[in-house]
């Protein structure tokens, strides 16, 4: 998988460069190599932005605190990690807000907290997020972090 990713006609130099060094500093999680098998079949140039994204900000957490994640993979447009206190849903969007999307995020969301209401959840997404989804989330007990991943580093916005 590590060959086939790297001969990838579908990535840049540079984006190899990222994913192999954000995944790398994600190894100890169970699921990287299957994150790196996805990412060795896709295609589509979103979607590799939203796989670069994600595994960017998780790699950034991992940096701080290496066994922050035991397990990570890939859940629709995001990235799931788990750790021992919580779980996060990494998402790359650049802009979220409380439509008809938001609130579908925020019903998977929810379902999946349920499932394992031992742990903390949160939601991390790379750009944006409106007041509006903000109060969404903080009503459906969710947290809620964002990073701008271009420029300026990172906001928090805990609710």
């Amino acid at each position: 998988d590590v060959e086939r990713f790297v001969n990838s006609q579908y990535y840049t130099p540079r984006e190899t460069t990222y994913i192999r060094t954000y995944l790398e500093k994600l190894k100890h999680a169970a699921g990287f190599r299957d994150i790196l098998k996805t990412a060795s079949d896709l295609k589509n140039p979103l979607d590799i932005k939203k796989i670069l994204y994600t595994l960017q900000m998780a790699a950034e957490e991992a940096q701080k605190d290496p066994r922050i994640f035991d397990r990570i993979e890939i859940k629709g447009d995001g990235l799931w990690a788990t750790g021992s206190k919580k779980s996060v849903w990494i998402l790359p969007y650049d802009y979220l807000q409380n439509n008809r999307h938001g609130a579908l995020l925020l019903d998977q969301a929810v379902d999946a907290w349920k499932a394992d209401p031992k742990r903390q959840f949160e939601i991390w997404n790379a750009g944006q997020v409106t007041q509006d989804f903000l109060r969404a989330a903080s009503r459906r007990g969710v947290k809620l972090q964002w990073f701008r991943l271009w420029g300026g580093g990172k906001n928090n916005a805990k609710v």
